[in-house]
């Protein structure tokens, strides 16, 4: 049992696994749900270059995620013991950073690009909670790595970069 409080505990390293898995599940409903997009007028249909807009932008988010959940994998699994380690991992967690961007800005271009869909719109709510488990994912991302930096700082002194 720990005597720091819970509001005063730093986050897990583990967090940053937990809430990438957060983000598979919310991306993959929202990427099947054909990303949120709705009608507003009962006769509107997509047509074969939306649906194929939307076809190629679920393809490239579920490449990215497991490009993301790799990286994190990747760079959890290396023990630091010298700078190569060090700088190894840092790539891997900053290769993870620019998933996480990917996400982002695909999702923003969905909502750009449904916008001048004729009868159609986008729902959001479901984009936005989307965006912000991503940005906390970046967030315990560069927690991580400024974890890595103190074991870094320990390790090697003043050696680094």
């Amino acid at each position: 049992m720990s005597n720091v409080l819970v509001a005063d505990r730093k986050p897990s390293g583990f967090l940053v696994f937990d809430n990438a898995d957060n983000i598979r599940k919310e991306l993959t409903k929202y990427v099947l749900k054909d990303f949120a997009v709705e009608k507003i007028d009962k006769a509107a249909k997509l047509t074969e270059e939306q649906k194929e807009f939307l076809n190629t932008r679920r393809s490239y988010i579920t490449l990215t995620l497991f490009r993301l959940n790799s990286n994190l994998r990747k760079a959890n699994v290396i023990y630091i013991k010298t700078t190569t380690d060090y700088e190894q991992r840092r790539k891997f967690q900053n290769t993870a950073i620019g998933n996480c961007d990917d996400l982002i800005d695909t999702l923003q271009n969905v909502v750009q690009t449904v916008a001048n869909f004729d009868g159609f719109k986008v729902n959001l709510n479901k984009y936005t909670s989307s965006a912000l488990i991503i940005d906390k994912e970046i967030n315990l991302i560069k927690d991580w790595q400024k974890s890595d930096n103190k074991i870094a700082k320990r390790l090697f002194g003043n050696k680094m970069h």
